[in-house]
Parts: C-alpha cells; structure tokens; sequence
C-alpha cells in the first residue's frame, strides 16, 4: 500500500527541489512576519521601561501621589507581563520555523522515495524514513501521514 501511495508522487527531482524551495520561501516569509511582530513587541516593552522610570521620577519629585503611582506601576507593570509572553511565544514560533529550515533535507526525501520505489521489498528503516504516522479510522480506511508531506502543497 505504501508503495502504491509512494508511486501517486510523479513529481521529477527538479519539481520535487521547486517545491522545496517554495516551502522554503513560505516559511521565511512567516519568519519575516514574525520578527516584525517581535520587533514592535520589544519597542513597546521599552517604552513601558521607560513609562515606569518616568513615573517613578514623578513620585520621588512629588508630582504624582503614592496612590497615584501604585495603580500606573501595576497597569504598566501587567501589560509589560503579557508583552514579555508575547515575546516569547513569536520567538520560539521563530525557533521552531528556522529549525523546521534546517531539518529538511529535499535530496534525501528524493533519495528515500527512489530506494522504496527500487526494491521490491523495502525494509522497515525505510519506511521509517518517509512515514511519521500512520491512522486508521472507524471504517478501516488507511491514512498515511508522510514526515515530509507538510512541504508539500
């Protein structure tokens, strides 16, 4: 049955290398998008820095109360918290797109498919090349989750 799955990709090496390379340019556009994000993230967490300075001053010089500063120094100090989670989902977001870069290898997905496609009785270690997963469903129908199906549209 794999095998058969494995046929259905009639793609030639140098659509198979276009298409990687397509992924390619979508997940550092994502990357791009994100580091945008985390740009104006950190400069509004600068801010907030130097919102909190600012009104520290005040307090010491007697411009604004206790009171006064207590409530300002919480709601800054609250939105500086979710900003930091922000910070840090969109850079381990950016994490996981750059190492999804680097663990992609197209001539080796190319090399595994023709090594299956090749031998007429392909050994458990190849398909554990090629297979991430593989689901059945309540009417016994048969899905296979490829490892590098997600790079490909």
């Amino acid at each position: 049955m794999l095998k058969t799955e494995l046929e259905k990709i009639i793609f030639s090496k140098e659509e198979l290398k276009e298409i990687y390379r397509q992924s390619q340019i979508e997940i550092n556009k994502k990357i791009s998008k994100l580091e945008e994000k985390l740009k104006k993230y950190e400069n509004e967490f600068e801010n907030i820095n130097n919102i909190l300075k600012e009104i520290y001053k005040d307090k010491v010089q007697r411009i604004i109360t206790e009171e006064d500063f207590k409530v300002i120094y919480n709601q800054e100090t609250e939105e500086k918290e979710k900003i930091n989670e922000n910070i840090k989902s969109i850079e381990l977001k950016i994490k996981k797109l750059k190492e999804k870069i680097e663990k992609v290898d197209i001539e080796e997905i190319i090399k595994s498919v023709e090594e299956i496609l090749n031998f007429s009785n392909p050994t458990s270690e190849m398909y554990n090349k090629l297979i991430e997963r593989i689901e059945f469903d309540s009417e016994k129908n048969i899905y296979i989750k490829f490892k590098f199906s997600k790079y490909i549209k």
